[in-house]
């Protein structure tokens, strides 16, 4: 049917399509692999999600240093404010009871702040004397705490005046004190003792400390003055009295003395503190000059 010539030709034929398909089948692995090697390195340079893991920790680490700081913060701020409340409290001055009261103002003119006249009221503590205090801002110490450098006390039957005096051209400022005061006292065998004072006097206060006598120092002084102190009870009222009539009337001139020294034409007068029949006056600007009667030293002693 066929000739040995075709039968060749057909070997021939079949030969190289067994070939095409051979290097076919060769190329088709070759894309195949180098896909998956694509495919592989594709893969790797997407795999490190550690770091991303590592860096979304970072905000929480820096929240909790921002916590902290302000904790921290707080508690500064407590002890700050601890600390500034000890120091007030410290620093807040309570120069006297609660149970007193009083009141205070400048006694070298409005302006003044190195002293004060304090007047002391004991309305709880009856065994305690009200008293009218000149106090003085030391100019030797530095703990800035007034001292007690005069002091009048108010118990008893008392008439007071504490009248300040100004000088309007010189501006030079003085302070006459005048008291009477009565009162009783028993004694240790039960009787009735009744004392009797008188004083008045020229006060003149310093923030350094006064020579009194050689071994006394004082931030007060008074001078051109008078005073005495009588006691007596039933038994010895006569004989007291014999002795001490003489020495009250003095009083009485000297304090009509010191105040005919002062005149409104060349003074300014101000009634610092006054008290007569239970009347109390305090910081009274005055246009004329002041009277004081000795009324209580005359009902116990009968001195006129």
């Amino acid at each position: 049917m066929f000739s040995h010539k075709h039968l060749s030709f057909l070997a021939a034929s079949l030969a190289c399509a067994c070939l095409l398909a051979a290097c076919s089948n060769s190329d088709g692995g070759s894309d195949q692999a180098a896909d998956t090697t694509s495919n592989s390195t594709h893969a790797e340079s997407v795999i490190p999600t550690e770091p991303e893991e590592t860096t979304d920790t970072a905000p929480e680490s820096d929240a909790v240093t921002e916590e902290s700081t302000e904790a921290s913060f707080e508690i500064e701020i407590g002890i700050e404010t601890e600390t500034d409340t000890e120091t007030e409290a410290e620093t807040e001055p309570e120069p006297f009871p609660p149970a007193v009261t009083y009141h205070t103002m400048p006694l070298w003119g409005k302006d003044d702040t190195t002293s004060r006249l304090a007047i002391l009221d004991y309305p709880e503590e009856a065994e305690k004397a009200d008293r009218i205090v000149f106090q003085i801002l030391p100019a030797d110490t530095s703990n800035g705490k007034h001292v007690d450098a005069h002091t009048v006390f108010v118990d008893g039957e008392s008439h007071i005046l504490v009248l300040a005096y100004t000088h309007k051209e010189t501006g030079d400022y003085s302070i006459v004190v005048l008291q009477e005061r009565s009162y009783t006292r028993e004694t240790a065998t039960g009787d009735e003792l009744r004392v009797v004072e008188a004083n008045c006097y020229r006060l003149g206060c310093s923030n350094t400390l006064i020579p009194i006598t050689q071994e006394q120092l004082a931030y007060a002084t008074t001078y051109n003055g008078a005073g005495h102190t009588l006691s007596y009870t039933e038994q010895t009222k006569f004989s007291q009295l014999a002795t001490a009539t003489a020495q009250l009337k003095n009083i009485q001139y000297t304090g009509e003395h010191l105040l005919s020294g002062v005149n409104t034409e060349e003074y300014e007068l101000t009634v610092l503190f006054s008290l007569a029949d239970g009347e109390t006056k305090i910081n009274i600007p005055l246009t004329e000059v002041p009277t004081f009667s000795w009324g209580i030293v005359e009902k116990y002693t009968s001195v006129k």
